[in-house]
């Protein structure tokens, strides 16, 4: 009992604040590539209605694409506002991806947001206009008649869309908290902060007497305020995400994150002050491990200076607009980067990006097993992807309108403008404990819409610890069925393994999910929308990682540098193209607009949905052979992970494959291009491997 609240788990609830942004662009990058795809083979079937050549893009070499992408499955980006040249598709594309201007890449990080080499023609694609045969005129010659028919059909479809916008809302409405009842949800004052304080106090007399019988009462008691204050600041966060214009809404959630990290600076003292002088060391710090007392103990104020200062440069980062935003960008990440590795050196880490995969993400994997699971990302997926692109572009191309209209929507329309309640009927075709983490986020309606275009633009699930409960936000661009999908990943398995599950694990138990939401629509959607949609995915998340691997690397190179500082724009997008070079994929997509976005906001965390992706790729293997034993086991992996559970064990404990074993890329290959006349890539290797024949 003593050991949950160890200082450890304090260390945790602070980066709880962290971990939700992980999952907020890490989704958000990667709908973004779901969508970049989708409308740049959309477009090409509107304006083309022709085949793609596939020799043309199966034996393509490596692009030059600028495009951007994103993290977390559905990864593409090309900048908004760019102009694809669907007509020169074959020409200009590569094996990865397709070129975009560098002026589109300021037109998309003007608004903070980079897309994918598909999202670009997502805004320029709209959605298949539906033909009518209300238009049709009967009579040559009465001209007012037709104009009298084209009005009443006009007004027959307005009022036919004022009957869907309601139906949306009122669905909406019904599962989700409304601002108000989030602003009344936050109750955190000055009251609470003093009595923190008293209890620091109080912990401190108790500790340094000895008395351990009042010390252990007390330090749960500020355990349980801080996890109320963290619950509270998180609130307001989401508030603030809600709409980033609202400069109180910033305040009063900067201000309570800074009065949060001074107590955290008592707490610090106050153990130092125990270790130094209790009769009763041993027995206070019996729980703590080596790590727990080397961080308490090189804990310095200067700490939480740092970490406010990110927060603080995140937010400008977040906020940049007009030409200059390209520059301002990398000069603010370069600050950064140095006030991270001076975090790091506090706790004797050797830079920021090993600190955080160890104390942040619980990582237990090595640097060295991080390379060569990035190696077998070279190795198998970058050779394929252009091969799967063609695949998934050549089904599209055989789709008629009514089927492309259903493809699109699927991937792009908000979960609640679908022609059916796939989400419902999703959860519904579980039974038991699965059905009933599904559904109590429906019913405790624990989650929020926000339809300002001044949001937090994608989705996010964070861990209200004060409720014991998930929380999800779904921000304007943020809100298709796939990304309701992965955050209620998100939010089952939180139900079950708290918050301070292993991110990789968390991260393959959202993923996951999504790829049993494709398995559901094998059943409920056309066979040949289907095989569209799920190549699309497949193609989707190796593409993610590939983008994933980059970031990574990327990271790794700029984290080990002796020193960043004054670093230029160039100087730092001379690194990201060194990476694409060395793996291969100089073409996939607008690194320089992408980096300046994801690493910021998610440093050194992209290797997770890259590592996670790989195992959950097995899921759906296993749903499609036996779909009960397939979810059987998603369930195991949410609700049986315990903390402190490592990755590769609870993957295989559930019997998925683990993503550090070259044999799980073979089979996710295998998966990719099974039932196809394409034949894949595979490396040219000494060791035996299994490729089916």
């Amino acid at each position: 009992m003593k050991n949950k609240y160890k200082i450890l788990a304090v260390v945790l609830a602070c980066v709880l604040i962290f971990g939700t942004l992980a999952y907020c662009y890490g989704k958000e990058i990667e709908e973004r590539a779901d969508n970049d795809t989708q409308s740049t083979a959309i477009t090409s079937l509107q304006e083309e209605n022709t085949t793609t050549d596939e020799s043309a893009v199966i034996t393509g070499g490596e692009s030059n694409a600028e495009g951007s992408e994103e993290p977390s499955r559905g990864e593409s980006d090309e900048s908004e506002g760019a102009t694809v040249n669907t007509e020169n598709d074959e020409s200009e594309e590569s094996s990865l991806g397709e070129e975009t201007s560098e002026g589109s890449v300021e037109t998309v990080f003007d608004s903070v947001e980079v897309s994918s080499d598909d999202e670009v023609e997502r805004t320029e694609s709209p959605e298949p206009t539906k033909k009518t045969t209300e238009t049709v005129i009967e009579s040559k010659n009465e001209s007012s008649s037709e104009t009298e028919t084209e009005t009443e059909t006009e007004t027959e479809t307005e009022t036919e869309t004022e009957t869907e916008t309601e139906t949306e809302v009122l669905f909406r409405n019904e599962i989700s908290r409304s601002r108000q009842e989030l602003e009344a949800m936050y109750d955190l004052d000055d009251d609470d902060f003093a009595e923190l304080d008293l209890l620091l106090s109080e912990l401190r007399e108790s500790g340094v007497s000895g008395d351990t019988d009042a010390f252990f009462d007390i330090e749960y008691l500020v355990y349980e305020k801080f996890s109320y204050v963290d619950t509270m600041i998180n609130v307001a966060m989401i508030l603030y995400d809600l709409d980033r214009s609202d400069e109180d809404a910033y305040d009063v959630y900067m201000q309570a994150y800074g009065k949060r990290m001074e107590r955290y600076e008592s707490y610090m003292e106050v153990y130092r002050d125990i270790y130094d002088g209790s009769p009763e060391k041993d027995l206070i710090f019996a729980g703590w491990t080596d790590l727990d007392i080397e961080m308490m103990l090189g804990y310095d104020p200067q700490i939480a200076a740092l970490m406010m200062e990110n927060e603080q440069i995140l937010d400008e980062i977040n906020n940049l607009l007009g030409p200059d935003s390209f520059d301002r960008s990398a000069e603010l990440f370069a600050q950064m980067v140095t006030n991270g590795n001076r975090i790091a050196e506090y706790y004797g880490f050797e830079n920021y990006y090993e600190y955080a995969s160890q104390v942040n993400y619980g990582r237990d994997y090595s640097l060295e097993e991080t390379e060569s699971f990035i190696q077998y990302v070279k190795d198998y997926y970058v050779p394929n992807l252009a091969l799967l692109k063609a695949m998934r572009n050549e089904k599209l191309n055989s789709l008629s309108d009514e089927e492309m209209s259903l493809y699109y929507k699927l991937n792009n329309s908000d979960f609640d403008t679908l022609d059916k309640n796939y989400l419902m009927g999703y959860i519904n075709s579980f039974n038991g404990s699965t059905r009933e983490g599904f559904m109590h986020m429906i019913e405790n309606r624990n989650m929020v819409f926000s339809s300002s275009e001044y949001s937090h633009q994608s989705a996010y699930n964070t861990y209200l610890e004060h409720y014991e409960t998930s929380f999800c936000l779904f921000g304007s661009d943020g809100q298709s069925i796939g990304t309701v999908i992965h955050e209620m990943g998100h939010y089952y398995a939180g139900l079950h393994n708290y918050a301070y599950a292993n991110l990789d694990i968390a991260e393959t138990q959202s993923q996951g999910n999504e790829l049993l939401f494709l398995d559901y629509l094998r059943d409920e959607i056309d066979e040949d929308v289907y095989a569209a949609y799920k190549l699309n995915m497949i193609y989707e998340n190796i593409r993610l990682g590939i983008v994933c691997a980059i970031v990574d690397d990327f990271e790794r190179r700029v984290y080990s540098l002796d020193s960043v500082e004054g670093f230029t724009s160039e100087e730092l997008d001379t690194i990201m193209d060194a990476v694409c070079a060395d793996l291969g994929a100089e073409g996939i997509a607008d690194m320089h607009s992408y980096w300046r976005v994801v690493c910021p906001n998610t440093p050194a965390y992209y290797i997770t949905y890259s590592v996670s992706m790989a195992a959950a790729m097995n899921l759906l293997s296993a749903v499609e052979t036996d779909r009960a034993q397939g979810r059987e086991i998603y369930r195991q992996l949410c609700e049986e992970t315990v903390h402190g559970e490592l990755f590769s064990e609870a993957v295989t404990r559930v019997g998925l494959s683990n993503p550090f074993v070259e044999q799980c890329f073979v089979d996710i290959i295998q998966m990719a291009f099974a039932n196809s006349e394409v034949s894949p890539v595979f490396p040219d290797t000494e060791e035996e491997i299994e490729v089916a024949a």
